[in-house]
């Protein structure tokens, strides 16, 4: 799958989700892809709560982190200390990270062998959606 088809598919999945969003903006190169929305946190912060920021990195081993300490997801080689982690940490966001070592863009829609299609992780409160593919 290439940069283009895979940004045509994550296109589609976070236009099904962005009611409430400002804008999308999708920008592909070297065969990797950066998603930024706006209006984060824009749904929690009109009910009067603080805003919270739901944040999702989809994405392989440049994501995941494999053999850095500590892994908490031994199927996907996933660490606490990769880069999405340390992310939500400084910035008080939720975290569902779903990256997977050994990931290619098929695996961005489609399944990596037991592991869900990463895809699949979006939903009507993600705010914020990293992709890290093809490192």
């Amino acid at each position: 799958m290439s940069s283009s088809e895979l940004g045509v598919h994550v296109h589609k999945a976070l236009r099904r989700l962005a009611g409430r969003r400002a804008a999308l903006a999708v920008a592909a190169g070297s065969g990797a892809l950066a998603l930024s929305l706006a209006g984060v946190g824009q749904a929690q912060a009109a009910r009067g709560g603080s805003p919270v920021v739901d944040y999702t990195p989809l994405g392989d081993s440049y994501a995941s982190a494999p053999g850095v300490a500590d892994q908490v997801d031994s199927a996907c080689a996933r660490s606490d200390r990769n880069y999405p982690s340390l992310l939500a940490r400084k910035q008080h966001w939720r975290l569902t990270d779903v990256s997977c070592a050994g990931a290619t863009t098929a695996n961005i829609s489609g399944p990596q062998g037991s592991v869900a299609p990463q895809l699949t992780a979006l939903t009507r409160t993600t705010d914020v959606v990293s992709v890290s593919i093809g490192g």
